[in-house]
């Protein structure tokens, strides 16, 4: 980076001696001229700034809804197969090139299904772009593809990331490590021009082994990274460890926001783990991001349409009920994968929640509560109210779930139904709850509605004995914790 700027500095130089030669001194007053370059920037910055104003918030919102909806089911699958929580959270909006437009970035799994990559989009007058961009191995193996985007690989001990923004530019950079017995560590630099093009500045690393051989003899294993025993390279080609020292420190020194990152650090470097911990990430869920872009109804849109998150999973849900009913277990898998981990969050006021409060304290009070009781809202009848919902019994064998509707400023008790092994899941915009049932390898599943102060249950189908590999399905949208 410094022979490039320095000459870059001897051009200028050059160019600079040649307009003092075109100096024209008239007067007394000398008179520069840059011949019209800074006039030249300065017009084509104008002019992103004006294209960046076309795109409105709502534009790249919705354009982002819809790249994340074409992906939904690899980044909801890459989400659920990670252990670490912050990798639970794959998507990000980060500015990368403070335009005023937000890039969007998400972690989806690859039609390899054994790496997941990163993906950056951009968004203009035509809607959202991809973003195309390299990831070069620092170390060239044979095989190695020359060109393609960052991936988190699913072999050795894994990879850990953090994909971070640097301070006062446009630039962002990818720290990642894949460990075995050999720790493989890189940090790609990036920066992106106000039309959305990425360019790579650094592609630096170092490999280590911890396990030290003789020939065939095992030694002994290292439990730390010893630079001075470690391999470098910088671009696929060998390098040192003074280049990479001023790589790495010079980015983590410069940090500005940690976008989406995985792990906690291995190796010798918990300074850029620690900072990029300090900092935090911005990264959110599938489900909280698409949230986070939902856009304002106009104001003259209909108010009391249902909500269309929910009206969504409503369909979800529903197709969902039809494949299993049908014993499509693979196609019930599928569109269990696009629905939420947990339900979505239903109101309940503060006049109902006090009663509601009132009726668990009185269950607690006559020893009817278990010592952790299941109970959650939930609008059971679809007509835009919570209902309250709570486990009673002493065991898996006599566990019964009560629901109590808020009416004429009190509670009131609706109905009951059977609750051991059962878990209880939402069913966006229909009547009522949907019930999961689980036991020594048995699962049924169940659709309860609650009327007249009687439960009623639908069976939906079921399946007995589980075959090896097959587990039981899990739904999404659970209710409770």
């Amino acid at each position: 980076m410094d022979y490039e700027k320095q000459r870059h500095q001897k051009d200028f130089k050059k160019w600079f001696t040649l307009i003092a030669a075109c100096i024209m001194i008239a007067g007394g007053m000398v008179i520069l001229t840059a011949c019209g370059g800074t006039s030249q920037n300065a017009e084509e910055e104008t002019k992103a700034q004006e294209q960046t104003q076309t795109v409105s918030e709502d534009v790249w919102k919705n354009a982002y809804r819809e790249v994340l909806s074409e992906n939904e089911m690899s980044i909801r699958n890459y989400e659920n197969s990670t252990y670490e929580e912050d990798t639970k959270k794959a998507t990000a909006l980060c500015d990368l090139n403070h335009n005023g437009v937000p890039e969007l970035l998400f972690v989806a799994w690859a039609d390899d299904n054994v790496r997941a990559a990163l993906n950056i989009y951009t968004c203009g007058e035509n809607g959202a772009e991809e973003v195309n961009y390299i990831c070069t191995h620092a170390r060239q193996y044979e095989g190695d593809e020359p060109e393609e985007p960052f991936y988190d690989v699913y072999a050795a001990g894994g990879t850990e990331y953090i994909i971070y923004t640097e301070k006062d530019s446009n630039q962002f950079a990818i720290y990642s490590t894949i460990t075995d017995e050999t720790i493989f560590t890189q940090l790609n630099r990036y920066e992106m021009d106000d039309t959305g093009a990425v360019k790579e500045l650094d592609a630096a690393g170092y490999t280590f082994s911890y396990v030290v051989y003789d020939g065939d003899t095992y030694v002994e294993t290292r439990d730390k990274v010893d630079y001075d025993d470690a391999d470098f390279f910088q671009s696929g080609k060998a390098s040192d460890k003074a280049t990479w020292m001023e790589v790495y420190e010079t980015s983590r020194d410069a940090m500005d926001q940690a976008v989406i990152f995985k792990g906690s650090g291995r190796g010798d470097d918990s300074a850029i783990w620690e900072k990029a911990e300090e900092l935090g990430s911005i990264a959110k869920s599938y489900d909280e991001m698409m949230s986070a872009l939902q856009t304002e109804p106009a104001d003259n849109a209909e108010t009391d349409q249902p909500d269309q998150q929910g009206a969504t999973y409503g369909e979800t849900m529903e197709q969902l009920l039809d494949a299993y009913a049908e014993g499509d277990i693979e196609s019930a898998e599928e569109y269990n994968a696009k629905l939420p981990e947990k339900a979505v969050e239903v109101n309940v006021s503060a006049e109902a929640k006090a009663a509601y409060d009132a009726v668990r304290n009185q269950l607690e009070s006559e020893g009817q509560l278990p010592d952790y009781s299941l109970e959650f809202f939930c609008d059971v009848d679809n007509d835009g109210s919570a209902e309250y919902l709570i486990q009673t019994g002493t065991c898996e064998a006599d566990y019964m779930l009560q629901c109590y509707c808020f009416e004429n400023g009190e509670a009131q008790w609706i109905g009951e139904t059977g609750a051991g092994h059962s878990t209880f899941h939402q069913y966006p915009n229909h009547n009522g709850i949907i019930q999961e049932y689980g036991q020594m390898g048995y699962e049924g599943i169940n659709v309860i509605t609650f009327s007249g102060g009687e439960a009623q249950t639908k069976e939906i189908g079921g399946r007995g004995e589980l075959g090896e590999g097959e587990e039981y399905l899990q739904l999404g949208c659970l209710l409770g914790d």
